[in-house]
């Protein structure tokens, strides 16, 4: 991509060095300065970006600036070349920004990654699209035509709302049916039992409902009120399109035991491996002895072909302005090893041998 222009402001005023005397007694200091380019745009034209660089100026004792004095023409043109080429720098490790060629959607990174970055920018909750994406991928590999998302722990109805716009655009691109469920007390939390449920952190009826209001919004969302310890068992032993995506924000270490009995059920009312976002494991005097890292924990030791274990790695995976993103840290998968699909192959289109050479083919 070529680089249409350039401009660098150096200082508010321009000084040559035939201008004015040197004055090597007075030292300089870092005045911040901007570097602008003009690059395409993807609907054509051009658009301007602006770095922030760091340009020596001098700072007088009568407090003016003005820039440094004494400057050799040659220093100052390095100088401007190391700030244009680090701007550029910057610029070339963006994310690009012109249209994306159309690809097959499926269980390849890069593919997840172009659907997260569509979806998000209509539903700026990225634990949930990624999620979402990340199942529906999967379901799409295997051959499921619909499958349900849910999010456990509904508080003020934001996160719910955002999860019905997610489906709606999801089901658009990849073409699988989609139903949303929300699971609340629809009172707020329950009381916290004993240390584990951290009542250093939670009380009872923090994020309460107002559920006629959430209704009015609702388009396509069922909510699931009551505790979740007779909500989950009964939603089990219903009919439902596999679970591909879930999202547990409850809080207590006791309610996320009960939700966590949703991956107890029949084998079909799953997928073989199913993204799950946990909101309250980091920070905050989190650990695996309290909280939703205990139910975690218990869930493991007590199931043998049951498994939840974080997405390990995924950093490396999605796009990189979420590399440092916190929800990235709070993936985890829900495996499950007696699924009779768990071993079909999720990546149909992955090239699967190597030459001499170390390229990647087809058989």
């Amino acid at each position: 991509m070529d680089l249409i222009g350039c401009r660098l402001t150096l200082s508010p005023q321009s000084v040559s060095d035939d201008q004015q005397p040197q004055q090597p007694q007075e030292q300089p200091r870092v005045e911040n300065q901007v570097v602008s380019h003009a690059v395409p745009s993807s609907q054509g034209g051009s658009t301007c970006r602006s770095y922030l660089f760091f340009v020596p100026h001098h700072y007088p004792q009568d407090g003016g600036t003005r820039p440094i004095i004494g400057w050799s023409k040659a220093m100052r043109v390095k100088t401007i070349a190391r700030a244009t080429l680090a701007g550029i720098k910057r610029w070339l490790a963006e994310e690009p920004s012109q249209e994306e060629p159309t690809l097959p959607f499926d269980n390849h990174y890069d593919r997840i990654c172009r659907v997260f970055r569509q979806i998000d920018q209509v539903c700026h909750r990225e634990a949930y699209v990624w999620g979402v994406v990340q199942g529906l991928a999967l379901a799409k590999a295997i051959g499921y035509p619909r499958v349900s998302v849910i999010e456990f722990g509904v508080a003020g109805g934001a996160g719910l709302l955002a999860l019905e716009r997610i489906a709606e655009q999801a089901e658009k691109i990849v073409g699988i049916g989609i139903d949303v469920y929300g699971f609340d007390t629809g009172m707020g939390l329950p009381k916290p039992k004993d240390y584990r449920d951290l009542p250093y952190m939670w009380e009872e009826g923090s994020f309460a409902i107002d559920v006629d209001k959430l209704r009015t919004r609702l388009q396509r969302a069922r909510l699931m009120l009551g505790l979740v310890e007779e909500t989950v068992p009964a939603f089990v032993r219903s009919s439902f399109a596999p679970v591909a995506f879930v999202s547990i924000d409850l809080d207590l270490y006791t309610g996320t035991k009960h939700a966590l009995g949703l991956l107890e059920a029949v084998p079909d009312a799953l997928l073989p491996r199913i993204p799950c976002y946990f909101d309250d494991i980091m920070g905050w005097g989190y650990s695996d002895y309290t909280g939703e890292r205990l139910a975690i924990h218990e869930f493991n030791s007590e199931h043998s072909m049951r498994k939840i274990a974080p997405h390990y790695g995924l950093k490396f995976f999605v796009p990189r302005q979420n590399v440092n993103s916190i929800w990235v840290e709070c993936m985890y998968f829900a495996h499950i090893f007696d699924h009779p699909l768990y071993g079909a192959r999720a990546n149909v289109d992955r090239d699967n041998q190597l030459d001499l050479d170390g390229r990647w083919y087809k058989t």
